[in-house]
């Protein structure tokens, strides 16, 4: 009699640590994850609960918009951001996160939360003059992390610190994961959900000033020159 057994063994940080799994595979099976994800869905930042209570919607603009705004202003720097990934990168990128991750009520906790953030991350690029690279996305991973913006950056940084452990010449990634850390940890609370939207044709600077985020330049995860 043929018998269905399985002996596979349950994953666990320590195979994400080690990079024997991608992390979508983690995010798919951990036993684990599902109840962080539930703990976290209960510790509510005062930015996504205003969300749910109005259920406001940012309004969207185009790159031609956002192009004949002040050019020290956020939206006009977004564009030119939005470009340079149009040329580097798939043409989707050009699209603003608004539009490309849009936000519909009814709606979960945790899908708002990660549907935001995915509309504010160019956002953030900017603010912390990470750039794209793989470098640059660890460090803004890191910054949500310090952040405490999401339980999904804690597993994008415990993965990037598997590469730093497992693969040798990678000391600009832990400083990268250090850099972006710090950053978030000084920063206002909860940056990446401020409403950009409606202060879009604000200075850059102003912006940064009012959240506290300094930053840093001249590196490999940083643009050549703080935008």
């Amino acid at each position: 009699m043929s018998q269905h057994l399985s002996n596979a063994m349950p994953i666990t940080i320590l195979d994400l640590l080690s990079n024997k799994i991608p992390i979508s595979r983690y995010i798919k099976e951990s036993p684990i994850l599902a109840k962080s994800l539930n703990l976290y869905s209960h510790n509510k930042n005062p930015e996504v609960i205003a969300m749910l209570d109005e259920t406001w919607l940012p309004p969207d603009y185009t790159i031609e918009q956002l192009l004949e705004m002040p050019s020290d202003s956020i939206g006009h720097k977004l564009s030119i951001h939005l470009l340079a990934m149009n040329r580097n990168q798939e043409g989707i990128h050009s699209v603003p996160g608004t539009a490309r991750f849009p936000i519909r009520y009814p709606i979960s906790v945790e899908k708002l939360v990660g549907n935001r953030l995915r509309q504010t991350h160019d956002y953030m690029h900017l603010l912390t003059n990470f750039n794209t690279s793989q470098l640059g996305e660890a460090a803004l991973q890191a910054f949500y992390l310090g952040q405490r913006s999401t339980i999904l950056s804690l597993l994008y940084t415990i993965s990037s610190l598997g590469s730093f452990i497992t693969k040798a010449g990678q000391v600009d990634l832990l400083e990268a994961i250090i850099n972006g850390l710090d950053m978030g940890l000084n920063a206002k609370p909860n940056s990446s959900f401020t409403r950009f939207e409606l202060c879009i044709t604000d200075n850059l600077d102003s912006i940064r000033r009012s959240l506290n985020i300094i930053p840093t330049s001249g590196t490999a995860w940083t643009f050549s020159e703080v935008v």
